[in-house]
């Protein structure tokens, strides 16, 4: 039950309903009132829809269970620097959540080698992520630079290329469940010389059709980092 009801909690927040992230997130607390991770859940909605008080509470509870909570930690220090930015933070979070989907240029990728559980444990839904290039490979990154996984190697192997090529993406976690971590990639702007790439396809025709520019000749950095025996 408590697993249903967390996915709908986090379903709320995508759509961007606190009140009724509120309300799950509470009965969740019901059954056990320590939960770290929805008691965060919990004072991100409540920062969303202006309570900042009971996002406080919320926060504070975390913090009496687990002191150097980064996500606790984090929102309490914004909520007491100033409170009149709240609605401006509020509004980045809004457009962060959307999840608009956009043939081409947004994917929900599910992240594979995750890092550790604690880290995960603290992330939220809507978070902003930092995609990492480096040994090879493309490594996804809390704001402070805590790994919390990688990109499918086909994928990360594509998007490295791409990026070297001009492409910019935004990336934001979308489940927070350790055994389906998933973000949602959108491309935000692409190299002129790109333009009738798409950043997201599962038809390879569409790139063969494009002789002028294929994604094979795009230069990838390979340059020794003398780390490559760690990344396995």
């Amino acid at each position: 039950m408590t697993t249903k009801l967390k996915d709908q909690a986090i379903k709320a927040a995508l759509h961007l309903d606190w009140e009724a992230a509120i309300d799950l997130n509470i009965e969740i607390l019901a059954e056990n009132e320590n939960d770290i991770a929805t008691l965060n859940r919990l004072g991100y909605a409540y920062l969303q829809n202006g309570d900042l008080e009971e996002s406080k509470q919320a926060y504070q509870k975390v913090i009496s269970i687990d002191k150097f909570n980064p996500i606790a930690t984090k929102a309490i220090k914004k909520i007491a620097c100033n409170p009149n930015k709240i609605n401006s933070l509020k509004n980045s979070y809004q457009v962060n959540t959307s999840f608009i989907e956009e043939p081409g240029k947004t994917k929900t990728v599910l992240l594979v080698r995750p890092g550790n559980n604690y880290t995960i444990n603290q992330l939220s839904v809507g978070e902003p992520v930092i995609l990492q290039y480096k040994k090879r490979r493309i490594f996804v990154e809390t704001q402070d630079g805590q790994n919390i996984g990688c990109l499918p190697d086909d994928l990360g192997f594509k998007l490295s290329r791409l990026i070297k090529l001009g492409y910019e993406y935004q990336s934001f976690i979308k489940s927070t469940d350790p055994q389906r971590l998933s973000i949602f990639i959108k491309e935000i702007s692409r190299s002129k010389k790109g333009q009738n790439l798409p950043s997201f396809s599962a038809s390879v025709s569409v790139l063969r059709s494009m002789p002028q520019l294929s994604i094979e000749t795009i230069p990838i950095d390979v340059t020794p980092t003398g780390e490559e025996e760690e990344a396995d």
